[in-house]
């Protein structure tokens, strides 16, 4: 199967994720990758409507009930860095990045 660049794709430290839209056919491939493991592929066009809506929520829910665990663990690591001669790891991270690219409309003739 040929991929085209990734349509859309976030790197961060620890996370990357991304999703392409496969040329030949109507799948749409989520690449998910956790630090070193082995990537994980999902083609997304094999969910309904009503499976996405209901993914699209949990997850929305997931950050944002995580959201304020991780804003204090980065508060933390950030006072550590005042007291310890070692950085914590947390602070030095690069900056997550996204990045989008516009795809050309194919016919369906």
């Amino acid at each position: 199967m040929q991929f085209a660049q990734a349509d859309a794709h976030l790197d961060t430290a620890n996370l990357q994720v991304s999703y392409t839209f496969a040329d030949e056919d109507d799948r749409v491939i989520f690449r998910l990758k956790v630090g070193k493991r082995d990537p994980f592929y999902f083609n997304l066009a094999e969910l309904t409507v009503e499976e996405i809506e209901a993914a699209r929520s949990f997850v929305n829910d997931m950050f944002d009930e995580i959201q304020p665990t991780c804003a204090e663990l980065d508060e933390r690591a950030e006072r550590e860095n005042l007291t310890n001669d070692r950085p914590n790891p947390r602070t030095y991270r690069t900056v997550p990045r996204v990045e989008r690219r516009k795809r050309k409309k194919q016919s369906n003739h």
